[in-house]
């Protein structure tokens, strides 16, 4: 045989071989993540729309999450539903769309009603024969909307179904689908990236609202999984999600509406990032006989560094203001909503500054040129976790 025969019939083989090697990726269903005794509570709406059952009819979302996947178009991996893998032919990647924030607040804003709703979500990857996180991807989302007149708790409830099921601008089964479009799910990542810690200042945890100074916990929980989501977005990399504890053991919990139950060990990140939300300020930009601008600045200190080496690739505060226009018809306004915009908003410039480094950024959000350098440092990071 000719050797130029030869190299061609072996190049075949290789390109067959690769093609078998597709990645088997078995979808586990629609859960909460949190401890059983917690869901209630913390998913109220939600959970009327996905009731924990036993093997039971599925509900509503249940099936429209499924018909998702089962749609889904994903590059280097095949996404099987409906069915479970082998575990002896080591059939054992899966995958589940877990909820980990439900929050809905209604404020009275001249006559009307302002509605936010904030739902925050992972494609979480995890081996089912070792029930060890592999990778995760969040998402979080915002919807804001007026009604004429207080809304009723089924009001609220038909709203959050409609951000799973409906045409509003925003839907979370469009953004899981198109993740699982983008990314590539797969058994081993490159290095693996965590917010390990959260620290909070006195002046950060007094400008908190009540639900939050009541357990500083959950705003913990709610600071690192929204800086997660935005460099997982950014980025296209996984984020391992952020678990209280960290220093005593990585677990978590995670319970499907078929009632399985799942505890989860999350591996040991190799760069670990530590969040300091330093603190909450508001400041009068101007009043007028039509109402008053204030703006609301958030300032936090991020430290990504590596254990094992002891390397710091950075150690920098940032800062950002959100201004905020208050009628005056609005008798009394929440901080809150403005604070948590800043600090949103600061958590995706920073990520996308990671990439664009603008000067012009870094001297009124970093307080100086010199971020430059540890942004950059913090790109290369996120190259090695891809």
């Amino acid at each position: 045989m000719p050797r130029f025969a030869l190299m061609v019939a072996l190049l075949g083989s290789i390109w067959a071989g690769a093609a078998s090697a597709v990645e088997n990726v078995y979808f586990a269903g629609f859960g909460y993540l949190g401890d059983s005794e917690d869901i209630a509570a913390n998913y109220p709406y939600t959970l009327k729309l996905a009731p924990l059952h036993n093997g039971g009819p599925r509900s509503e979302l249940e099936v429209a999450v499924a018909e998702t996947v089962a749609s889904a178009q994903p590059r280097g991996y095949r996404l099987v539903t409906g069915e479970y893998g082998d575990l002896a032919e080591g059939e054992t990647l899966s995958l589940a769309l877990t909820l980990d924030r439900e929050t809905v607040s209604v404020e009275p804003v001249c006559g009307e009603y302002k509605v936010v709703v904030d739902l925050a979500v992972q494609a979480l990857v995890f081996d089912f024969e070792t029930m060890a996180i592999t990778g995760s991807y969040p998402l979080t989302l915002q919807y804001i909307d007026a009604f004429d007149t207080a809304p009723s708790e089924a009001r609220l409830t038909e709203l959050v179904r409609q951000l799973y099921l409906g045409n509003l601008e925003v839907n979370v089964l469009e953004r899981f689908a198109a993740l699982l479009n983008e990314v590539r799910i797969r058994r081993s990542y490159g290095n693996r990236i965590q917010v390990t810690d959260v620290a909070l200042g006195e002046k950060a945890l007094a400008a908190l609202p009540s639900h939050y100074r009541n357990n500083p916990d959950a705003f913990r929980a709610f600071a690192a999984q929204s800086l997660s989501s935005a460099l997982s977005s950014e980025h296209g990399i996984s984020v391992l999600p952020y678990t209280k504890g960290h220093a005593i053991g990585n677990r978590m919990s995670a319970r499907f509406a078929n009632s399985r139950v799942y505890t989860l060990s999350v591996p040991e990140p190799d760069y670990h990032m530590d969040l300091s939300v330093r603190g909450f300020k508001k400041v009068a930009f101007d009043e007028r006989a039509s109402g008053r601008s204030l703006v609301y600045g958030s300032f936090i200190a991020l430290k990504v560094h590596e254990p094992l080496s002891g390397k710091v690739f950075m150690d920098q505060r940032f800062k950002r203001g959100a201004t905020r226009v208050i009628p005056a018809c609005q008798r009394s306004a929440s901080d809150w909503p403005a604070y948590q915009e800043s600090l949103l908003g600061l958590f995706d410039e920073m990520a996308h500054q990671i990439t664009a480094r603008e000067r012009s950024w870094a001297k009124s959000h970093a307080g100086g040129t010199e971020a430059l350098d540890s942004l950059r440092n913090v790109k290369e990071v996120m190259e090695r976790c891809e």
